[in-house]
């Protein structure tokens, strides 16, 4: 039991906020790059990737070409500069970007393997400046932070004859988000001495 709570706790670390996009306020968030750093830097090329010392979860068959026990992990770091007509703001992030656990059950036969990635990522804290009818200003702010994950779990077998294998994801998702109206008091108590 403690290792699947182990488990469980390491899928809401990964849930934590990891972008600063405001565009992560729509629909499930900004989706991650599906790939490990080997396949990014061939050019996201992952399909025909087949080594007994790399995981490859775009490619389950290639899991059972594994000879040893294989772990592989990444950390992402972000740097974004938002624009508008007026200011700038440079804001950065770094999260864990992935890690998987992949074993030989027998070598180059039959392998199984474990891991956890982003799927999308939300972050956000958005300001908007509204004027009420007695020229004060409202500030509106929209916040959110989360994202969604996803577990795998791989399998491979291969003979003589076959090669096959399969990868079985499930999703968990946690975000929050909510907003705030601050009101000058002028708006609550009215305008004093006023003709």
């Amino acid at each position: 039991m403690s290792s699947l709570s182990c488990y469980l706790q390491l899928i809401l670390l990964q849930a934590k906020n990891s972008t600063v996009s405001p565009y992560s306020r729509y629909g499930i968030g900004d989706l991650t790059t599906n790939g490990y750093a080997r396949n990014m830097a061939m050019g996201g090329i992952s399909a025909g990737l087949n080594q007994s010392f790399f995981i490859n979860s775009a490619n389950p068959a290639s899991y059972s070409n594994l000879w040893f026990t294989v772990f592989e992990g990444a950390v992402n770091f972000e740097e974004v500069q938002l624009n508008t007509a007026t200011t700038k703001q440079y804001s950065n992030s770094a999260s864990l970007s992935y890690f998987d656990l992949a074993f030989p059950i027998k070598a180059q036969k039959w392998s199984m393997g474990f891991g956890l990635s982003p799927y999308s990522k939300v972050g956000y804290t958005i300001e908007q400046t509204v004027a009420t009818p007695y020229n004060d200003a409202e500030i509106h702010t929209y916040k959110g932070s989360g994202g969604s994950i996803h577990s795998i779990w791989e399998r491979a077998l291969s003979s003589q004859k076959t090669l096959g294998g399969f990868n079985v994801r499930i999703y968990f998702r946690s975000n929050q988000s909510g907003s705030h109206c601050r009101i000058p008091l002028t708006l609550l108590y009215g305008h004093f001495g006023e003709q």
